[in-house]
């Protein structure tokens, strides 16, 4: 899940010996637009077109998002016409001027994927299932739920329960990765598509889960702002 996100309208720019789970390529907005909600992306590297504003709304759609309000952003951009805007408006890492050679974009995401790597080896969960060791990516993880006394792990296309699990623990020690919206629900902030506060639920991807009144508040002060205005529908 997640690692690199590429964009370049029209024809993009493709390795094949890259790695598929470290590097995503869009050429289409929309597709872009919605990885975002369905992976925890690292970096944005955006191409820039004078004659296209595609890349520059990306890059105000991607600061519009909680989860990437400081996720680096680099732009390859024709001239020097969005510069301004993406320092002072998007606050991106980084704005080079075309033409660029292939190995100079791979020695700038080189540092970004080795941390990449370096983390998701380092961001799995352990648990024991009566005679079986379970360990399971973080970024697979869309909730956790807690019920009868045990805790079920629900991924994309499968479930665990595990015995004897305390959600506050999780809460506690990954709460840049969690937010809890019930006392018996931690939710993966990557997969929240949208918060309904007025019909209280969250929605995630095929499901939605509860939003326990105590929790309201919590929730609105973290999503419910200028930047992240994509989490606040009423409808």
């Amino acid at each position: 899940m997640g690692g690199i996100l590429i964009f370049q309208k029209g024809k993009a720019w493709q390795r094949e010996d890259w790695n598929p789970k470290q590097i995503s390529i869009f050429d289409s907005m929309g597709k872009a637009k919605q990885s975002l909600f369905q992976n925890r992306y690292q970096l944005f590297l955006i191409h820039v077109e004078d004659e296209c504003e595609e890349g520059i709304k990306l890059a105000r759609c991607i600061r519009g998002i909680s989860q990437y309000y400081r996720t680096p952003i680099i732009f390859l951009a024709e001239s020097r016409k969005y510069e301004q805007e993406a320092f002072y408006d998007i606050h991106c890492y980084d704005y080079l001027l075309k033409p660029i050679r292939e190995d100079e974009v791979i020695k700038i995401l080189y540092p970004f994927l080795v941390q990449f790597l370096a983390k998701e080896k380092e961001d799995k969960l352990t648990f024991h299932v009566r005679r079986s060791v379970f360990r399971i990516n973080l970024s697979d993880i869309v909730y956790m739920e807690s019920g009868n006394r045990n805790v079920t792990i629900h991924l994309l296309e499968d479930s665990l329960q595990v015995p004897r699990l305390k959600l506050c623990s999780y809460a506690t020690r990954y709460s840049d990765v969690f937010v809890q919206c019930h006392r018996s629900i931690l939710v993966n902030r990557s997969y929240i598509k949208r918060i309904n506060y007025a019909k209280g639920f969250i929605e995630l991807p095929e499901c939605r889960v509860e939003i326990g009144r105590h929790y309201m508040a919590q929730l609105k002060r973290e999503f419910d702002d200028e930047n992240t205005c994509v989490y606040n529908e009423t409808s």
